[in-house]
C-alpha cells in the first residue's frame, strides 16, 4: 500500500514538459522521455545483468545515451555493482542500481570521476540515500527523478535546480 501512496505523492508534486523552465531539462524531457518511439544506441546497454532495470527503465536510459552522447562512438559505462571499491575510472555513464550502498569514500570517488557532460543513473532514487546526498551536494548541479529512475549531472554550466518528472 505504500508504495501507491508514493505514487500518488510523486504524481502530485511532478510535472510534465510544460513545467519545465530550463531548455536543457525541456529538450530531454521532450525528445527522449515522451517521445513514442525512443532513439537508441544499438551498440550499448546499460546494464550487463538483466535485474537491475525493467525493459522500459533500460529503454528510457538508452535514449538519454543516444540524445547526450550522439557522436560519440564508444561510452565509457560504470555499473557500480560490478566493481569492488577503488576502481572507478573517468566515466561518461555512471549507473548506481537500486541495491547500492555506497561508502563516503566511493561516493567521493564517483563525483570526481563523472565528467562535467557525464551522467549518473540511479535505480530507485527515494528509497536510496544516496539520492538526498547528490541533490544537496553543490558540484551536482541538475537532478531528474522520473520515480523510477534518477539522472545527476555536473553541468557546472547550468544553475542548480532539481526536477521531478512525470512520464
Amino acid at each position: 500500500m505504500s508504495h501507491w501512496i508514493e505514487k500518488l505523492k510523486f504524481y502530485l508534486r511532478s510535472v510534465n514538459q510544460h513545467g519545465i523552465h530550463s531548455p536543457f531539462v525541456y529538450d530531454l524531457t521532450t525528445k527522449v522521455f515522451y517521445k513514442k518511439q525512443c532513439v537508441k544506441r544499438e551498440d550499448w546497454k546499460p546494464c550487463h545483468n538483466d535485474r537491475y532495470f525493467t525493459v522500459k527503465e533500460e529503454q528510457l536510459i538508452s535514449g538519454v545515451a543516444a540524445f547526450l552522447f550522439p557522436e560519440k562512438q564508444k561510452l565509457v559505462t560504470y555499473t557500480f555493482d560490478d566493481q569492488p571499491e577503488g576502481t572507478i575510472t573517468p566515466t561518461d555513464i555512471l549507473i548506481v542500481t537500486a541495491g547500492s550502498k555506497p561508502t563516503d569514500i566511493m561516493y567521493e570517488q564517483m563525483k570526481a570521476n563523472l565528467d562535467n557532460d557525464g551522467i549518473l543513473i540511479m535505480g530507485n532514487p527515494r528509497r536510496n540515500t544516496l539520492w538526498q546526498k547528490l541533490k544537496q551536494d553543490t558540484d551536482i548541479h541538475l537532478t531528474i527523478d522520473t520515480f523510477s529512475l534518477g539522472f545527476a549531472f555536473k553541468r557546472q554550466q547550468q544553475r542548480k535546480e532539481d526536477f521531478i518528472i512525470r512520464i
